[in-house]
This record gives C-alpha cells, structure tokens and sequence, in this order.
C-alpha cells in the first residue's frame, strides 16, 4: 500500500494496482478510483518518461499540469 498526502485534504491511496483519490479541498468530497495506467489520460504518453516536459508526473494519471488542465476543459 502507498499513501502519497499532497496537502491536509487531498489524498492518493494506492492498493495493488487501483488507486484512490479523495480530496475535500472545495468542501465537495470528491473520490474518484482507477486501475493503474501506464499512459497519460491526456496525451497518451507514457507514464515516468519525459514527455517532453521538464518536470515530474503531475499524478498517477496525467503526465503533466498541463494536460490535467487540459483534460479538465
């Protein structure tokens, strides 16, 4: 099991291969699960490599803050 806290009210949990999402950080209670993924959902790269970004995964689904953002459109 890995428990990776980002602040005080958001949270990844991941058991096996599924992860868990919770954050409250808007008072909304959002929870959301998935399996593990070896792709960005965004862009389709794959996770862990530069995607041509200089920077880490933005999470365990998306590659970078830009293609979070991107997908949240």
């Amino acid at each position: 099991m890995k428990i990776d806290i980002r602040t005080k009210e958001c949270v990844y949990i991941t058991i096996g291969k599924t992860t868990f999402y919770i954050d409250d950080s808007t008072n909304e209670g959002l929870m959301q699960k998935w399996k593990e993924n070896t792709n960005c959902n965004n862009c389709g790269c794959r996770m862990g490599i530069d995607c041509g970004e200089a920077e880490p995964d933005y999470n365990l689904i998306y590659c970078s803050e830009g293609c979070f953002k991107e997908n949240k459109k």
